[in-house]
């Protein structure tokens, strides 16, 4: 670092250590209160290639045909399948699961009509009359089991073909404002790949993706309560079946939940691995506890950064906390390690002076190191896979941030830090 911005940093954060770490203080206080609105992104969007062109057949099938999502559960019960002990059970969590919001139809075995049970003609599937069911009366159940398990209709979709298992489908409501913002904003991508868009329809654009995030946002919290009460509903019947609860908006609710879970677990496991390493490496509190609070300052600044721009954090790029810790723990400890050299060397030397120099050395290899770092990272945008062009972005500001977290809070602790406890070389 240049002398002249060298005493431009010694006179706008070293001279004033404790104003300048209240603003930073107030900074995190301020980025703290976003974290709440953090969001996890575990749709197709995030999860696949852009331009993928088996999304795209997907989108278009499920928009000509309006199909909807659902849920599903494996009903194993402890008696026969068509027995009432199986049946009374089955109904009855049948009529709960139809009751819950979201949900617009439950199919199981009580539901589907039979046509082989006996045989039915064409007349008969075209009369007003309804087709019987497993609860019309004087059936004989052997046949139905034998329809259930060698039907092309419903053997190995509606019941395994050794009639032990039926399945349980839970139809959700559909969406259509998702599906409408989806469609706008495809039919605006693909004119854009193709073509130039003009400066309204740019505009259009981007109004609609921002509408279809919110959107998004609020199927994926919807859905994640419908999978929590159908989990509680099956819970209860356990005492009369095997129960397994699938289906992709189970699993996308699940996706979240555990990234979520890893970001704290994680996190934590980072920081306290990070506390009993710097004990014993350094073996002084003030060399704990300045990396600690530096570490966690920068994720806090970090996170709340991808808060208040609602920038959704994916299955991969999750893992960038964990990450930019350990990034911005390894600059911490070279200012660290040159500070208590330098103090070795000067043992009776100003405190100021050598902090300052301290820093003025570090800054060009710090800069550096964080530089190459940051190349590395940003190779990733250009890779396509969008949950990994925003793992590059995030780890590029993330650095950004702990590079200057770094060379402002840790100079000014230890400029603040009593003396005679922090200062001993030994």
């Amino acid at each position: 670092m240049s002398s002249p911005w060298l005493s431009f940093y010694d006179a706008l954060v070293l001279r004033r250590p404790w104003l300048t770490l209240l603003l930073v203080a107030l900074l995190t206080a301020a980025m703290a209160t976003q974290l709440g609105k953090i969001k996890l992104d575990a749709s197709a969007d995030s999860l696949m290639l852009q331009g993928d062109p088996s999304l795209e057949f997907y989108r278009q099938v499920t928009s000509e045909y309006a199909t909807e999502d659902f849920l599903l559960i494996t009903w194993q019960p402890n008696a026969p399948m068509l027995s009432p002990q199986s049946l009374q059970p089955l109904q009855a969590m049948a009529e709960e699961l139809r009751v819950l919001d979201g949900v617009s139809s439950v199919v199981t075995i009580l539901d589907v009509p039979l046509l082989q049970s006996p045989p039915v003609t064409l007349s008969d599937m075209t009369s007003s009359d309804p087709l019987p069911t497993v609860e019309t009366p004087g059936l004989d159940l052997e046949m139905v089991m034998r329809e259930f398990t060698t039907s092309p209709i419903y053997a190995d979709l509606l019941v395994s073909r050794d009639g032990e298992v039926s399945a349980v489908q839970i139809n959700l409501l559909r969406d259509e404002r998702y599906f409408e913002l989806l469609e706008e904003r495809e039919a605006l991508r693909s004119k854009r790949n193709n073509e130039t868009l003009s400066a309204m329809e740019a505009e259009q654009l981007a109004a609609v993706e921002a509408a279809f995030k919110a959107q998004s946002a609020i199927v994926l919290a919807r859905d994640e309560q419908l999978v929590e009460h159908v989990r509680a509903i099956a819970e209860r019947y356990r005492g009369d079946a095997r129960l397994f609860v699938g289906g992709v908006p189970m699993i996308t609710a699940d996706m979240v939940s555990y990234v979520a879970s890893d970001l704290v677990v994680f996190g934590s496991s980072i920081l306290g691995i990070m506390m009993v390493i710097l004990a014993i490496i350094f073996r002084r509190l003030c060399w704990v506890i300045i990396p600690l609070v530096t570490c966690v300052v920068t994720v806090t600044i970090m996170l709340g950064i991808l808060g208040a721009l609602d920038w959704r954090m994916t299955v991969i790029s999750s893992n960038f906390v964990a990450v930019l810790l350990i990034i911005t723990l390894s600059i911490v400890i070279h200012l660290i390690v040159r500070y208590r050299e330098l103090h070795a060397q000067y043992p009776e030397g100003e405190l100021h002076e050598l902090v300052l120099q301290s820093m003025g050395l570090m800054v060009v290899p710090c800069f550096y190191t964080s530089a190459t770092t940051i190349v590395a990272f940003m190779s990733l945008v250009v890779s396509g896979i969008q949950p990994v062009i925003d793992f590059g972005w995030m780890m590029t500001v993330g650095i950004c941030i702990g590079l200057l977290t770094s060379f402002i809070v840790v100079p000014c602790l230890m400029l603040i830090w009593p003396k005679g406890v922090a200062h001993r070389h030994r």
